[in-house]
């Protein structure tokens, strides 16, 4: 979608310039590193999204941390004042 500005079905040329490349890019990886190559290229593919994992891991810890000494009543600390209310 990218390539073709948004288009949802883009042309057939389109489709395979991309799927040779993509086949290329593979063969070229699998040629010279054999299985190797390959998976060495995934763990370098694969660095980037491990980095945003961590610093969202971080930030949930951060904001849980700051929510439970903010003293806000959780949820489940609203609904038992509810029912005591009612009951």
């Amino acid at each position: 979608m990218l390539s073709t500005r948004g288009s949802i079905n883009p042309a057939n040329s389109i489709k395979v310039v991309w799927g040779l490349a993509m086949s290329a890019m593979a063969a070229i990886i699998v040629y010279f590193g054999g299985t190797q190559g390959l998976q060495n290229m995934l763990i370098i593919a694969a660095l980037p999204f491990s980095i945003v994992m961590l610093l969202m891991g971080a930030s949930f810890y951060k904001a849980a941390k700051h929510e439970i000494s903010s003293g806000k009543p959780n949820k489940s600390s609203w609904k038992k004042e509810q029912v005591d209310k009612i009951g």
